[in-house]
């Protein structure tokens, strides 16, 4: 018997690199299962045992991205099932659903890293003046519309 969770998580979780954040630890911890944004936040399904899930969602809290902040995690579905196919981790296209908005991350300074591409000659980013990453730059600025995704900025 597996494990199936859905969870809903709010807080400052879009715009960050949460969802690519999710996958890695479902590769490190060896769950199946997708993460998406939606208009609320984020929601996370997982498929496994139930100690990887455990450590999943504690990890979750203590490992989330520097410019995140995890408000709440809610298990909306915990089901056992007998179904123990495979699953691999994929990032979902967003779902706009109404009602709840989630927290958008202020305006991040330009990092040393950005700035170090956007004075290198040789680098593509070179004088580009838009350059930013998961770590800085733009955001409450270019947002038009939730979820948090590129074609709403």
């Amino acid at each position: 018997m597996i494990r199936h969770v859905r969870l809903q998580v709010t807080g400052v979780v879009q715009g960050i690199g949460f969802r690519p954040f999710c996958s890695r630890l479902s590769d490190e911890i060896g769950l199946g299962g997708s993460v998406r944004n939606t208009t609320a936040g984020v929601v996370i399904d997982l498929y496994g045992d139930p100690e990887g899930i455990d450590s999943y969602i504690e990890r979750l809290q203590t490992d989330c991205p520097t410019l995140g902040h995890i408000q709440s995690i809610t298990i909306v579905l915990d089901e056992r099932i007998d179904d123990t196919r495979e699953r691999p981790f994929e990032i979902l296209d967003s779902h706009g659903s109404g009602g709840e908005h989630t927290l958008i991350p202020p305006d991040i300074a330009t990092c040393s890293d950005c700035l170090a591409e956007l004075r290198d000659p040789t680098n593509r980013r070179f004088r580009y003046p838009f350059i930013n990453w998961t770590n800085c730059g733009p955001r409450f600025t270019i947002i038009e519309g939730l979820p948090y995704d590129r074609p709403l900025t």
